[in-house]
């Protein structure tokens, strides 16, 4: 876009509109403090070495005390610093609010089919188009690591958690048994009514082992003898096919709870309705759980699952 003879495109244009002006402006800036520093110091002082006028609006305190040396001259540094600080901000390209009045400014009144006018906004289009596709490039490349660093960041506040809940419950049951994950204390003086028994049919990174702690009034036995079978189903592939492989090895005659695992980080993910489902299969319930939260996520689907777990519990205890 050629910009020769921008300032007289239109008599009533603001000249800032310019791409040029703000340069010519400086540059009078400069100018217009050099003559002031010369008024106020009585001296030539910025002739002698040799500092032109763009120079003039770069000066250092450490610049002013080498030209205007002594204890004598101290008022005076001070005094020329603020207007170097002045110009230079006076100096300044115009930002975006300036440049969109000035662009308004244009449509308002001049003819917005003048070819001038067209050419400005088709430049300033461009511009805006090319800065705006690079901020969405380099959005696009933070976006994994900031998933990575907030998985992390989750991971050990997870992690933190649990440590300190696995350590509270060792305190208060010190005969901690973890083969089946329930307080030999508490199978001492008051024995389990319920014998579960838990198949696990993926990796759950402990997710399984949460959620059997978490549940009162049972004792883990085999199959054969278990009143009620506890099926860990995370899925791998597909839902239905995954439920469909996992409850092939357990028995048409033992009452079942399936337990479909998701793996993801969303606290509100939303678990697809069940297909139907052998007459064993008594209830079914969606946690969710992932690698780098230790296990089972802290919401409130996964408090809604294991609650509805311990009244399936409750239905087949004899006493309660």
């Amino acid at each position: 876009m050629s910009h020769t003879g921008s300032s007289t495109w239109f008599p009533g244009l603001p000249q800032w509109i310019s791409p040029n002006s703000w340069r010519n402006n400086k540059e009078k800036r400069g100018r217009d403090l050099r003559e002031q520093i010369k008024k106020l110091s009585g001296s030539h002082v910025l002739d002698d070495a040799g500092i032109d006028d763009a120079q003039v609006l770069t000066l250092t305190r450490e610049d002013l005390n080498e030209l205007f040396p002594g204890v004598k001259n101290f008022q005076l540094r001070r005094k020329i610093m603020d207007l170097i600080i002045n110009a230079a901000k006076e100096s300044l390209p115009p930002g975006p609010e300036t440049f969109a009045n000035a662009l308004k400014y244009l449509m308002q009144h001049n003819n917005s089919g003048d070819a001038a006018v067209q050419d400005i906004l088709r430049e300033s289009l461009r511009a805006f188009r090319e800065v705006d596709d690079q901020l969405k490039a380099a959005q696009a490349s933070l976006k994994p690591y900031i998933e990575v660093l907030n998985g992390l960041g989750e991971a050990s506040v997870n992690k933190e958690h649990w440590g300190r809940e696995a350590a509270s419950h060792s305190r208060q049951h010190p005969h901690y048994d973890q083969t089946n994950s329930i307080p030999q204390s508490t199978q001492s003086s008051i024995e389990p009514s319920v014998k579960v028994h838990s198949v696990v049919c993926g990796r759950t990174f402990g997710a399984d082992q949460q959620i059997l702690y978490q549940l009162k009034g049972i004792k883990l036995t085999d199959m054969t003898d278990c009143q009620l079978i506890l099926v860990f189903c995370p899925v791998a592939s597909r839902v239905g096919t995954d439920i469909e492989e996992a409850l092939k090895g357990i028995p048409g005659n033992k009452p079942t709870v399936l337990i479909v695992m998701h793996h993801t980080h969303n606290p509100h993910h939303v678990g697809p309705s069940s297909t139907s489902f052998g007459r064993n299969i008594v209830d079914y319930v969606h946690v969710l759980f992932h690698d780098t939260a230790g296990g089972l996520l802290k919401c409130l689907a996964n408090d809604s699952a294991i609650s509805r777990i311990q009244s399936v519990l409750k239905q087949h205890t004899n006493s309660w």
